[in-house]
């Protein structure tokens, strides 16, 4: 019992002591990928603007997880007859895998982004609106440079799913405070 407590201790004192609390927040440009409904004969604007804040907890210097609140711009599809505006918010929950490389950081996130969506769709008769959410995965990698021991500044890109089909891309520059 006394071995194991003490491998116990070796391998979890190492992690601790790397242990830190962080907030981040990130604003940057958002690309839905509505290929699919260009190839139909409808027109679209799939750039928009986007940010988030978030906060999370590394448990050693290569682990930890993440959470926040990501807004996604407005992206739209159009005929003749009708528009269709729509966007999404929501909230982020993943790991967060991170490497050292003297002051850059290189990071991977996956995990669910639970979204709500505001659905306008506009004709010369009037316009209705509608709401949709859900929940689907997101992807992402970065990387950050070590402006101090606790600050950092990044660029990331990533991929959510939303309205569980279209796939939007988040280019972001990210500021990062570690506790």
């Amino acid at each position: 019992m006394k071995k194991t407590t003490a491998l116990l201790a070796l391998i979890l004192l190492p992690s601790a002591a790397h242990a830190q609390l962080f907030v981040e927040g990130a604003f940057g440009g958002a690309k839905a990928d509505l290929g699919e409904f260009q190839d139909l004969g409808f027109s679209t604007d799939e750039a928009s603007g986007t940010w988030s804040l978030g906060a999370g907890y590394m448990f050693n210097r290569h682990l930890g997880i993440e959470t926040g609140y990501r807004a996604i711009g407005e992206s739209e599809i159009s005929s003749p007859a009708a528009v269709t505006k729509t966007d999404a918010t929501g909230v982020y929950v993943g790991p967060l895998f991170e490497t050292y490389i003297e002051r850059f950081r290189l990071n991977a996130r996956v995990g669910m982004f639970a979204w709500k969506s505001d659905i306008t769709l506009s004709t010369s008769a009037g316009s209705v609106k509608d709401k949709d959410d859900g929940l689907d995965p997101y992807a992402g990698l970065g990387v950050s440079y070590a402006m101090t021991d606790n600050a950092f500044f990044g660029l990331s890109w990533t991929r959510f799913r939303v309205r569980d089909e279209i796939d939007v891309d988040a280019w972001d520059l990210r500021l990062k405070y570690s506790f």
